[in-house]
């Protein structure tokens, strides 16, 4: 995001349409591999022609201009799976490791921690 914060010279809001929230990007100088060119974004539908920002639920460098453009955060069009709490809800859950049918019980030594250590790292707990 920083990347496309620092492209953001790059482009020209060139048209808006207020009810349907639909913008024209004209790219004037090149950045990222693309072409220079027009490209239309819609926010409400959280397009562009480019793509990525409707496969990526992620706003591209040609959305973050038009967000700069009405003066409305881009964070808001980032999908909730880029957020830190749903990627920290991913491992609240337990989950039980698959055993192959047929393999063998474990036979080795059993590990016991040490309740005073779990957590530190001390000199007395590596």
């Amino acid at each position: 995001m920083e990347k496309n914060m620092g492209d953001l010279r790059s482009f020209v809001v060139t048209q808006f349409v207020r009810h349907s929230s639909e913008f024209e990007v004209t790219q004037i100088s090149p950045t990222g591999g693309f072409s220079l060119g027009t490209y239309t974004v819609s926010l409400r539908e959280q397009t562009c022609d480019v793509g990525s920002f409707q496969a990526l639920h992620y706003p591209c460098m040609h959305a973050v201009a038009c967000c700069a453009h009405a003066h409305v955060n881009w964070a808001s069009y980032v999908h909730d799976v880029y957020k830190m709490s749903e990627v920290f809800n991913v491992y609240r859950m337990s989950f039980t490791p698959p055993i192959p049918e047929g393999f063998p019980p474990y036979g080795g030594p059993t590990l016991i921690l040490d309740p005073r250590c779990v957590g530190r790292a001390t000199k007395e707990c590596p």
